[in-house]
C-alpha cells in the first residue's frame, strides 16, 4: 500500500501556453520537467463512485486508489485552492478487469519529482536521480482525453510517505513551486480522478 497526501485540479481544453511553458521548462536553478509517452488508462465504470478508482494502467497491471479523508486544511497554488486529501493505493497483477465496463482515458504527462530531507525540499534531476521510495512528492501536468475525445488537463501534487509526515512533505513542495512564481490560473475543479470521471457521465 502507498499512502499519499494530494491536491489536484481539472480544467477543460488545454493549459495556457505560458503556464505550460513555465511548468515544463528549465529555470535558473532547476532542470526541465520529465515527459512521458502517451498512454491509455482504463477506469472501471461506476457512475455513483467519487472516492474509489480502479484502473488498468497502460502496462496492464491494476491499481486501486481510495480516498481516506479530506482535510479541513487547504493549500493554494497559482491562484487555485484545494483541500488536502489523503489517499491509499494498492497495485495488483492478478486482478482482471477484462469483460467489465471500462472508460478509456488518454494521458500525456510532464512530471517533477522532489525529495524532502530534514525539512528541506530538493528537486531531483529527472534523467539521472532515482525517485525516493520511502518519502517524496511529485508534481504533474497532464493532458487528458476521455471517450468523447474532448481535451482536458489536470495539475496535481502527490506526496507519499509516513502518515505523520506526508502532509508536511506536500506543503513544503507546494511552497517551493510557489516560490518559482507560476503564472496565475483560473480556478479549476479541485477534485480527484474518480470525481472528475463521475462528473463527465461517460
Amino acid at each position: 500500500m502507498r499512502l499519499t497526501a494530494e491536491i489536484r485540479w481539472f480544467w477543460p481544453d488545454t493549459p495556457p501556453q505560458e503556464f505550460h511553458g513555465w511548468f515544463v521548462g528549465a529555470g535558473a536553478a532547476w532542470t526541465a520537467a520529465g515527459s512521458s509517452k502517451m498512454r491509455v488508462d482504463e477506469y472501471l465504470r461506476d457512475p455513483d463512485q467519487d472516492s474509489l478508482g480502479i484502473k488498468k494502467r497502460g502496462r496492464g497491471d491494476v491499481e486501486i486508489k481510495g480516498l481516506i479523508s479530506r482535510r479541513d486544511k487547504h493549500l493554494d497554488f497559482a491562484g487555485c485552492t484545494s483541500p488536502i486529501e489523503f489517499w491509499a493505493k494498492w497495485a495488483s497483477r492478478t486482478l482482471d478487469l477484462d469483460g467489465l465496463p471500462l472508460i478509456r482515458v488518454e494521458k500525456q504527462r510532464w512530471k517533477r519529482s522532489f525529495s524532502v530531507h530534514v525539512g528541506a525540499v530538493s528537486e531531483l534531476a529527472t534523467s539521472s536521480e532515482p525517485v525516493p521510495r520511502q518519502s517524496g512528492c511529485e508534481a504533474e501536468l497532464t493532458l487528458l482525453k476521455g471517450p468523447d475525445m474532448a481535451p482536458w488537463w489536470t495539475l496535481g501534487f502527490e506526496a507519499y510517505g509516513e502518515l505523520d509526515k506526508v502532509e508536511a512533505v506536500l506543503s513544503r513542495t507546494v511552497s517551493l513551486m510557489t516560490r518559482r512564481c507560476p503564472p496565475p490560473l483560473t480556478p479549476g475543479e479541485a477534485i480527484g480522478y474518480p470525481s472528475w470521471i463521475k462528473c463527465r457521465r461517460w
